[in-house]
């Protein structure tokens, strides 16, 4: 699985973000699994990096869509994923996942990071 960490604007949560995710397609066949809780690591317009305890068996043979739902400031968000890459941890899994979502929702969840940055700024000094 390839590592694709090359997005101009990247937000890495100090505590991660809460979410849950479903299973919509295998093989390009539709499927619904039951619901997983994830938590979002780091996100971007065009992805995110997300961690959870099932193991969802991506491969080139085997191409997984999730539904990823969370909420950043009030606003829920529902967006169509692609499991890009999978790295073993010790008791999870972290996945790289690419998001097949159309402009308008890349504008309100860029305009949602930047409020949610705006309002988590730790001051370093």
């Amino acid at each position: 699985m390839r590592y694709r960490r090359n997005a101009p604007f990247r937000y890495a949560f100090e505590h991660p973000l809460t979410a849950h995710f479903y299973i919509s397609k295998v093989n390009n066949e539709i499927v619904k699994s039951s619901n997983g809780e994830a938590t979002i690591i780091d996100i971007s317009p065009d992805g995110a990096r997300l961690n959870t305890s099932l193991h969802l068996h991506p491969s080139a043979d085997n191409l997984i869509q999730l539904i990823l739902t969370f909420k950043l400031n009030n606003q829920e968000f529902d967006i169509r994923t692609e499991v890009i890459w999978e790295k073993p941890k010790a008791k999870s899994y972290d996945y790289g996942v690419q998001f097949i979502t159309d402009d308008v929702t890349k504008k309100q969840l860029t305009e949602q990071l930047k409020i949610y940055a705006r309002n988590h700024v730790t001051d370093s000094i």
